[in-house]
């Protein structure tokens, strides 16, 4: 009997690729579409993937669920001076959630996703790991996937490179969409500020002071929901060296300011923590962490501090930004992560 897959669409190169892996592989496949936003990729190019792979396509349009848990999520951290990673919650609350209810009983789920999924017989369990293609690899924004999926995930592209997908879809002569994703798929001309105003009109980010670490003012800023922590850029304050963000005050509209020094953090505060390797659910431990998707992981230690979690730097490290994602790693393997609640400076 052959094995049965369900497997994410998009109308991209990744997943049509992966999809055609699986039918190599002799996997019977049924391809997804999920509708999240008015942004979408055209689903015309979708349909037109699936037909070059001879699978059925179903679109489930979950436009409404994602404006509640995705953008009203990503418009409210932008306004309370936090800079979130939407697509974190997005595969796991929205994605991955909707695809494991799709699945028959004896279906994997199968997406486009440059990680790795093994199982280790010692531990009895699941691992998520990074994928072989260190530039476009993905396991940053699949930590939070729990044992429960990783246990029906296949991800085809793990062990491949990007240039070995593109070679892959034009030997197999697959039709698919040019464009490559964004960083933010519902924001493709990456003005967050007027994205957020036109979501929230009742909540315009005014202009306010700017004022440097001794409290002191120097400038007027635009609306902090123009700012993100680690900026340089379009500051619109003179001074003799370069100025970076240092913390955004949403509550008060201040923004602090300061050279490239102050810009280091000792450590991180997080809420949210889950782990995706259940031997990692201890007090204490050391691991690499990583505090953006592009971010070279660094060593440090974790620790459970009341009810959130204390992240220490072996070395400071600049940017720690609240709500982005850090991430636990041990070697090529994804322990967990959390959302940075405060840097630590």
């Amino acid at each position: 009997m052959s094995k049965k897959a369900i497997v994410a669409l998009s109308g991209g190169v990744d997943s049509a690729v992966a999809a055609r892996l699986l039918l190599e592989q002799g996997f019977k496949v049924r391809g997804f579409y999920l509708l999240l936003s008015g942004s979408d990729k055209d689903p015309l190019a979708v349909r037109r993937a699936a037909r070059s792979l001879k699978i059925p396509l179903q679109i489930l349009d979950l436009r409404d669920r994602f404006q509640k848990d995705i953008i009203d999520y990503f418009c409210r951290e932008y306004l309370n001076g936090r800079t979130p990673n939407p697509c974190v919650f997005c595969n796991h609350i929205i994605k991955f959630q909707a695809l494991e209810r799709l699945a028959a009983q004896d279906e994997f789920i199968s997406t486009g996703h440059f990680a790795r999924v093994s199982f280790s017989r010692k531990q009895g369990f699941f691992r998520l790991r990074r994928g072989c293609d260190g530039v476009k690899d993905q396991s940053y924004v699949l930590f939070r996937l729990t044992q429960k999926i990783l246990s029906r995930l296949v991800l085809p592209l793990g062990e491949l490179t990007k240039t070995e997908v593109f070679g892959l879809a034009r030997d197999a002569g697959i039709r698919v969409s040019e464009k490559e994703s964004q960083d933010i798929c519902f924001i493709p001309d990456k003005d967050y500020a007027g994205f957020i105003n036109r979501q929230c009109p009742g909540r315009l980010s005014l202009p306010g002071p700017v004022v440097d670490s001794l409290g002191r003012k120097i400038g007027i800023h635009r609306g902090c929901l123009y700012y993100t922590v680690g900026q340089r850029k379009g500051l619109g304050i003179a001074a003799t060296h370069p100025l970076y963000v240092l913390k955004i005050d949403a509550r008060r509209n201040i923004l602090t300011v300061g050279p490239e020094k102050e810009l280091k953090a000792t450590g991180a505060m997080l809420k949210k923590v889950t782990f995706t390797s259940p031997d990692f659910r201890r007090d204490a431990f050391r691991c690499r962490v990583k505090i953006r998707y592009h971010h070279s992981s660094q060593p440090a230690r974790v620790e459970r501090s009341g009810s959130c979690w204390k992240v220490t730097f072996d070395r400071p490290q600049k940017s720690v930004t609240p709500g982005q994602a850090l991430v636990f790693y041990q070697r090529d393997t994804v322990l967990g992560g959390g959302i940075i609640q405060t840097a630590q400076i």
